[in-house]
Order: structure tokens, then C-alpha cells, then sequence
């Protein structure tokens, strides 16, 4: 008969805290980027006639906020593992 297998242990808080920080770093780094992106193809938008035929300014908005929700993503994930005590 063989011995039961060891339960999962769960991930230590140094290993949590490190990935929430990774997290919470990626998601203002791209946040930031995204923003940049949007101010860009909006400036275009601005500038150019018929802006929403114009692939340049439609696409530079569409991936800055594409960037930004998924920056927002990882802001959320991070900080709630950052908060999220393990259970005892």
C-alpha cells in the first residue's frame, strides 16, 4: 500500500508579494505606454480629415486601448494579490 500524496502546499508570501509587484510594475509600465498610444492616435484624429478612414489613426487607437484595459488588468490582479492574505 503506498503512502497518500502530500498536499499542495500553497505559494509563500515572498513568491505572492514578488508577483504581485511584477504585476503592479507591467501594468503602470504598459498603462503608461497605452496612453501614450491613445494621446497619439487622438492628436491624428485631430489632425487628420476623415480620421476614421485613415488605418493609422483608427489602429493607434484601437492597440492604445487594447494596452490600457490590460494594464488595468494587471493593476487589479496585482494589488488584489498584494492584499490577499493566505488563509491559516
Amino acid at each position: 500500500m503506498s503512502a497518500p500524496a502530500p498536499a499542495p502546499r500553497p505559494a509563500s508570501s515572498g513568491t505572492r508579494s514578488a508577483l504581485a509587484a511584477v504585476l503592479i510594475s507591467l501594468g503602470i509600465l504598459l498603462g503608461c505606454c497605452g496612453l501614450g498610444v491613445v494621446g497619439y492616435g487622438g492628436l491624428g484624429a485631430i489632425m487628420v480629415d476623415q480620421a476614421s478612414e485613415d488605418p493609422w489613426v483608427v489602429w493607434s487607437l484601437v492597440l492604445g486601448i487594447a494596452a490600457c484595459v490590460i494594464a488595468l488588468a494587471a493593476l487589479v490582479i496585482g494589488i488584489v494579490l498584494l492584499l490577499r492574505r493566505p488563509r491559516a
